[in-house]
């Protein structure tokens, strides 16, 4: 059976002191900004737009809708290969984003000593699945609920991911040259 504490109101002090959690939940969201500017550059190159233009089109949407319309114009590139790369790099975004979605907007708590992100959408019968650790609770484990280890991981996909954009985005403006 899992350890869970959550829902610790009053806050404790712990969740603004705890160091560890907070810079790992800092480096992921500063990972996942990167990615979100890797997509910026990459909206303008694909539709071949003046940088000016982009900034104010993004500007004014946010980053769920400049990833779905991101996604929208990677299906109108004509080199095949290419298209599958990218459509391939903006499904991991898409799938990266969900989760960027639940740890942003989580609260703190602890999970089997771990500090964790708890995502605010689990409903008691979701909480008593991960604690009773049934299949569906450790699917909804990893889906929801996001420990400190987790969110290590999470940073190094996002550089990954990040860098992998980047060198598409490379190629895309030698392309355009």
């Amino acid at each position: 059976m899992a350890n869970i504490f959550h829902n610790n109101i009053p806050y404790p002090q712990s969740d603004l002191n705890n160091e560890k959690a907070n810079v790992a939940l800092g480096r992921f969201m500063t990972a996942w900004s990167q990615i979100e500017g890797m997509c910026g550059f990459l909206f303008c190159e694909i539709a071949q737009l003046d940088p000016k233009a982009t900034r104010i089109i993004f500007d004014r949407i946010g980053s769920r809708e400049q990833i779905s319309i991101l996604r929208a114009l990677v299906d109108g590139i004509v080199i095949a290969d290419e298209r599958d790369r990218i459509a391939d790099l903006m499904d991991r975004v898409e799938k990266l984003s969900e989760k960027r979605n639940k740890i942003a907007h989580g609260s703190w708590g602890t999970y089997n000593g771990e500090s964790t992100r708890f995502w605010q959408g689990m409903t008691s019968s979701n909480f008593e699945d991960v604690v009773m650790e049934t299949p569906k609770g450790q699917s909804l484990r990893v889906k929801n609920l996001h420990t400190i280890t987790d969110l290590e991981a999470l940073i190094g996909a996002c550089v990954v991911l990040r860098d992998t954009l980047y060198s598409e985005l490379g190629r895309i403006v030698m392309r355009n040259v």
